[in-house]
């Protein structure tokens, strides 16, 4: 009898484990249309990346606003991931020190906005939940009572230092990229840190401008030189340089700053007509400050420059004939992702593609892209250089077959203008 008890048991957590991930997406992800302006990286670092240490004093935040003018509970609880991003075969006790499913206790109300909301606040690790592995993560967010089915999810990484990455530029090996590509190669230094079968236990990352979109995942070393696993390929590792982001800032209403063309103070909203915007395919490189599609979000028109923050109706206009494929329009905002509220609509009166976006005051980085069945092409209405300047990560985990999971052992970031 016993032993029919613990099969069943077995039965129903496999079933129970395995059903949650199909309830939602292993992606920075927003669920629900009352979510707005997800922010999560490091705790007072405006613009940065959530990869934290994994003995580091420093703490992760998350910060959302809920725009619903409706009271709301949320809870919290965080997964462990392969390096693939896919639940690792371990239960919460193996990776988390402290308690799972915690609610949210930090809120803040929006002080004389038109558009209310309440902002939520979550620092991570905190009394409640830290972690005790390194690799990567989820963190899972849902409304009390409701574990299925999460209103936001958001990758994390947490790094045990092990390994030294030296990356090395070059111009792309394939002729016919030469002039619209970044190619690199990189070396891992592993002699403080002794591996099991380097060539088979170690796997490569790369990230361009914290896309996940057009990560390169699965990237294995091609040889060891002594104590260094030399990643030297011909255009495996290179991406398209496109363009520097366009941009437009709204942190005042009183009058327009750059990329805002008029602003519109009305009774039902507020309305902010950007610049009209051409496709950028044929024109030549501009350099041009930008956030490599970050944003920051706050206003000057007022004391309280975070809780006093008003959200607008953004107004975009593409001047471009119609297009085979449907327009969006990505950046961090939207995490890159081709949704129907950032999608442009074609005006056959002006001859131009229309969207409007619900979005908080700031300042936006993001550019024009194609959905070509579910993968988006920005080069199409952005084109790319070579000379184009862009944030790059690279991520080394290591994983034998005596591990339960990917450890991440090495991180490094560097931008296309340091060599």
């Amino acid at each position: 009898m016993k032993q029919w008890l613990t099969f069943w048991i077995f039965i129903l957590t496999f079933i129970v484990v395995n059903g949650q991930d199909d309830n939602f997406n292993y992606t920075n992800d927003v669920y629900v249309d009352y979510i707005k302006s997800v922010e999560f990286g490091l705790e007072n670092a405006n613009l940065s990346q959530p990869i934290i240490n994994l003995n580091a004093t420093a703490k992760l935040m998350l910060k959302f606003d809920d725009v619903s003018n409706e009271s709301r509970n949320f809870y919290y609880d965080i997964i462990h991931c392969d390096r693939n991003w896919n639940r690792s075969d371990m239960d919460n006790l193996d990776y988390i020190d402290g308690f799972t499913e915690e609610d949210i206790r930090n809120v803040e109300y929006s002080v004389n906005t038109f558009v209310e909301y309440a902002q939520y606040t979550l620092t991570l690790p905190n009394d409640d939940i830290k972690w005790t592995l390194s690799g990567n993560y989820i963190l899972v967010v849902y409304e009390e009572g409701d574990t299925n089915f999460p209103v936001i999810t958001r990758r994390f990484m947490v790094v045990d230092s092990r390994v030294r990455i030296i990356p090395q530029y070059q111009r792309p090996s394939d002729i016919t990229k030469f002039d619209s590509h970044q190619e690199f190669d990189f070396e891992v230094d592993f002699k403080n840190f002794p591996l099991q079968d380097p060539l088979s236990t170690i796997s490569a990352v790369v990230l361009q401008n914290y896309r996940w979109d057009n990560a390169i995942f699965d990237i294995n070393p091609r040889f060891i030189n002594r104590d260094r696993l030399v990643y030297n390929y011909n255009n495996k590792i290179c991406f398209p340089g496109l363009k520097e982001y366009r941009f437009f800032d709204t942190r005042t209403l009183r009058s327009t700053k750059i990329g805002v063309n008029a602003i519109e103070l009305n009774e039902d909203g507020n309305d902010v007509l950007l610049d009209l915007h051409e496709n950028r395919f044929y024109k030549r490189y501009l350099n041009d400050n930008d956030a490599n599609g970050q944003r920051i979000m706050y206003t000057e028109d007022r004391r309280d420059p975070l809780l006093s923050a008003d959200y607008t109706n953004v107004v975009f206009v593409l001047d471009s004939p119609k297009e085979e494929y449907e327009i969006y329009v990505v950046g961090a905002f939207n995490d890159y992702k081709p949704k129907e509220e950032h999608r442009m609509q074609y005006s056959e009166q002006r001859e131009a593609y229309v969207g409007e976006i619900f979005l908080k005051q700031g300042y936006y980085d993001f550019m024009y892209a194609l959905n070509k069945e579910g993968k988006l092409d920005l080069s199409a209405m952005e084109g790319s250089w070579f000379e184009t300047e862009n944030d790059y990560t690279i991520l080394i985990y290591y994983s034998t077959l005596f591990d339960r999971y990917d450890q991440l052992i090495g991180i490094t970031s560097f931008n296309s203008n340091d060599f």
